[in-house]
């Protein structure tokens, strides 16, 4: 019971954050949030809580523009042949897990050669682009292959290209050991989470601050 209260508690403070002393709702949000392309796999469909991109959009401007084609366990790779035709006429792109399930890969190639082409397209496009990194969720995952996706990731993601990284690999590390401290509180990841792998909607309004504070911080 302490940590529902908690986490209502806490996700009141955050909503009042957004729109308040934090600065995050200033005018220039409402331009890049003004038609939300919304990639990746479960977290971001929304598929047992509302996804952080879609909770993103909703708080700058009510989401009504936003497009999810996100999939219950795809991987980034299928979008190996997007293009900056098709991206422009988004205004921004959110994939928290977008590479996610290519960790499972023991050759990451292609899904390496997808991330670098969907960089260089968003770039090309002129669209701000906000990619998580992956933690390490399931036995599944091989290793070596979520080493090489978060040092590209990390590498290809520049503030330069108008690219940010959201640091899940970091949180997830972070909640697992000593935890995260969100306001008062100290949250472990069991609280963060609805089964193990996917987060809950109080991890996902977290995690929409972070992507609201990146696109804030640097456009």
């Amino acid at each position: 019971m302490r940590f529902i209260w908690c986490a209502f508690g806490i996700s009141a403070t955050l909503f009042i954050g957004l729109s308040d002393a934090s600065g995050l709702m200033r005018p220039d949000l409402d331009k890049v949030f003004s038609r939300p392309l919304i990639v990746g796999a479960s977290v971001s469909v929304g598929m047992l809580a509302t996804g952080p991109g879609d909770i993103a959009a909703r708080l700058v401007n009510g989401g009504s523009n936003t497009v999810n084609v996100a999939e219950n366990g795809a991987k980034g790779k299928q979008l190996g042949n997007i293009s900056s035709e098709s991206l422009a006429e988004y205004s921004v792109i959110i994939g928290v897990d977008y590479l996610f399930w290519d960790s499972i890969e023991r050759d990451p190639t292609e899904s390496l050669r997808a991330l670098r082409n969907l960089v260089r397209s968003a770039r090309k496009a002129g669209v701000p682009l906000v990619l998580g990194d992956i933690p390490k969720l399931v036995s599944e995952q091989v290793e070596a292959s979520r080493a090489k996706l978060n040092g590209q990731i990390h590498a290809q993601c520049r503030r330069e290209r108008r690219c940010y990284v959201l640091e899940i690999d970091k949180l997830h590390r972070q909640a697992s050991g000593p935890g995260i401290v969100i306001g008062e509180y100290l949250y472990r990841f069991a609280d963060l989470t609805v089964d193990g792998l996917h987060t809950n909607r109080f991890a996902n309004d977290y995690l929409a601050r972070k992507i609201i504070s990146l696109l804030s911080s640097n456009e």
